[in-house]
């Protein structure tokens, strides 16, 4: 049932997290390897601070 998105994304969330291994709530850096297999094919790096991609992700300021 809906309410408000606000709640409801809270509760959605609430419950993959509850799906999901104990690791999986723990913070950590991820590594070198880890970010590399995230990238498309072929690109070795994404700098976030780039013009690009602050064009990129609305909401970020």
């Amino acid at each position: 049932m809906y309410r408000r998105a606000e709640t409801d994304t809270k509760r959605i969330m609430k419950a993959i997290m509850a799906l999901l291994p104990p690791e999986a709530s723990e913070r950590r850096e991820p590594t070198a390897a880890e970010i590399a297999r995230a990238l498309p094919a072929g690109v070795a790096d994404v700098d976030a601070s780039a013009e690009h991609e602050a064009t990129r992700r609305p909401g970020t300021n």
